[in-house]
């Protein structure tokens, strides 16, 4: 095995991550009565690994790892980019032969550059454009999973922006209903939408 190579770094990094985790284990066991070490003992985790969706998040998930785990910062990015996979571990190879010396901010800053750039645009336009076409529940959650992604990227859109977007996708016949609500939450238009789509249901077995 090559000092350097991929397969060498992982285990380097595995190394390391059962030393701090026995090191910790330990401090505690030091510390700490012994009935009180069950509730106490940091639990081994898997490493998140990284193929191309979502960087914020996975970003997020490898900062607390390593505040966990106690991994020196010197190592953040070799343990980050021996988890990348499939296009993602192609772009680090090629974005490694134009930087040489990279720092976990420039590296986070790279991927989500590379990976993440057009994710609020996307998110922002899919949910402006979306409409119900299935039952409200089906409509909800579409619509909840862009805002999250919209406020993930950019929090200047507030809760009655989003609650108005939600009510303009709706089916006619439950706008219809839920617009003079007006409601300023979406859970709030979403709860008003679910009880309409009830009545119309009613409705339609009756006839």
């Amino acid at each position: 095995m090559k000092p350097g190579s991929s397969k060498h770094n992982k285990v380097a990094f595995d190394t390391l991550k059962r030393d701090t985790f026995d090191n910790h284990k330990r401090d505690h066991d030091d510390s700490q009565p012994k009935d009180k070490l069950l509730h106490h003992t940091l639990p081994k985790m898997q490493f998140p690994n990284f193929a191309s969706d979502q960087p914020r998040i996975w970003i997020n998930k490898c900062n607390n790892y390593f505040s966990m785990y106690g991994i020196p910062e010197s190592l953040w990015v070799t343990a980050a980019t021996i988890h990348l996979e499939d296009n993602a571990a192609k772009w680090w190879e090629a974005y490694k032969l134009s930087n040489p010396v990279v720092t976990w901010n420039g590296f986070c800053k790279g991927v989500q550059e590379h990976f993440g750039s057009d994710d609020y645009r996307s998110a922002l336009t899919e949910l402006i454009n979306l409409k119900q076409t299935g039952t409200v529940e089906e409509y909800t959650t579409q619509f909840q999973a862009l805002q999250y992604d919209v406020t993930m990227q950019s929090g200047k859109y507030d809760e009655l922006y989003f609650a108005t977007q939600y009510v303009a996708g709706l089916k006619e016949d439950i706008k219809a209903v839920v617009e003079p609500q007006i409601p300023v939450t979406v859970n709030r238009a979403a709860l008003i939408a679910k009880i309409q789509q009830k009545m119309l249901d009613r409705g339609k077995q009756k006839l």
